[in-house]
């Protein structure tokens, strides 16, 4: 496992017990002045940010808009793990590119797979987490890297029962479940992160 040099992650609320030791050290944000550090430093590297609890995000975004001024490079990249309050979204998304986050059926990978995932040489073809938006058929993945996927449902070619179908992603994110069916990561990404994805279909 890699990552890429001067990169740093950080935890916004508790950390969890189950802790993954092959994995990058990742420093919990507990008070204003550690957040205030963080932040300061956060432009001179690519800064990863797992938040965990609604209270501390929201503590470390009035930190960092006070700190901040517009147009001011990002502070990185921000994983959610709830559902975030919609009147934040507009400024977390001014204070950090890119974003990942879902509702209350977003699906996670395990905890100590997930940051094993975002911490990966091949992060990019991994996926972490996603939901599916089952009044449209559309799928949003969001891939170690955090960038995002959201493609039509119809290019797996198979019919799925809306909201009986729940999306899991296993295998340490190489592998992504619509209920009893399972599609490999590589797969997904080769039908749909390409042009020409609306005319493919995944077997």
């Amino acid at each position: 496992m890699t990552t890429t040099p001067g990169e740093r992650y950080y935890f916004l609320g508790s950390q969890p017990r189950k802790w993954p030791r092959s994995c990058v050290q990742i420093e919990t944000l507990r008070t204003r002045s550690q957040m205030r550090r963080a932040i300061a430093e956060a432009p001179k590297q690519n800064a990863v940010w797992i938040a965990t609890k609604p209270d501390s995000t929201d503590e470390l975004l009035r930190e960092a808009i006070a700190s901040q001024t517009i147009g001011r490079r990002r502070l990185g990249g921000l994983l959610m793990l709830f559902p975030p309050r919609l009147g934040s979204l507009p400024a977390l998304e001014e204070v950090f590119q890119p974003i990942a986050w879902g509702p209350a059926d977003f699906a996670l990978l395990p905890f100590h797979e997930l940051v094993a995932a975002t911490t990966a040489g091949n992060r990019a073809k991994l996926f972490v987490a996603g939901f599916v938006d089952w009044e449209t058929d559309v799928a949003t993945l969001y891939r170690g890297n955090l960038d995002r996927l959201v493609f039509s449902l119809s290019v797996i070619g198979r019919r799925f029962q809306a909201r009986a179908t729940p999306l899991s992603i296993i295998d340490s994110g190489q592998t992504v479940c619509f209920g009893d069916y399972q599609a490999a990561s590589d797969a997904i990404l080769l039908e749909v992160d390409t042009p020409q994805w609306a005319q493919r279909r995944i077997p």
